[in-house]
């Protein structure tokens, strides 16, 4: 069966394109890797941490893929790349945990406004660095 579209390509309404919908195969590998597998899971992150300590072919300088990933990280934050820094900040004082709060916060909770003097202590001090990266 074509499948059937309207003048401008858009699907027609009631017609399904996919019918047979995912593959068994596929659909197989999805819940291989999901949550609810977990050596699927181990499999997948001992392959990602080899090939992360891997060397780079070709790289002039000899490094593995984790120092090429966490210079592209760092150029990124530098550039003003909040995500990036984020990134960085999460990866080196650890993820701040989320706290659903309605009430008193304790001397030692950290503000919203604290993070981000952090963050910025952080891009501050990788740019004051950055010429270590050239």
């Amino acid at each position: 069966m074509a499948i059937q579209r309207d003048s401008k390509g858009a699907f027609v309404k009631g017609h399904c394109p996919n019918a047979g919908g995912r593959s068994k195969t596929e659909l197989e590998f999805l819940r291989g890797i999901s949550r609810h597998n977990p050596a699927a899971r181990q499999i997948i992150i001992q392959a990602l941490v080899a090939k992360l300590n891997e060397k780079v072919k070709d790289e002039a300088k000899g490094r593995t893929f984790a120092e090429c990933i966490a210079e592209s990280l760092i150029r990124k934050a530098i550039m003003g790349d909040v995500s990036a820094a984020r990134e960085i900040a999460d990866r080196v004082e650890g993820r701040l945990p989320s706290t659903v709060s309605g009430g008193d916060h304790s001397p030692d909770d950290q503000t919203e406004p604290d993070i981000y003097t952090k963050l910025a202590q952080l891009v501050n001090s990788v740019k004051r660095n950055k010429q270590s990266l050239q």
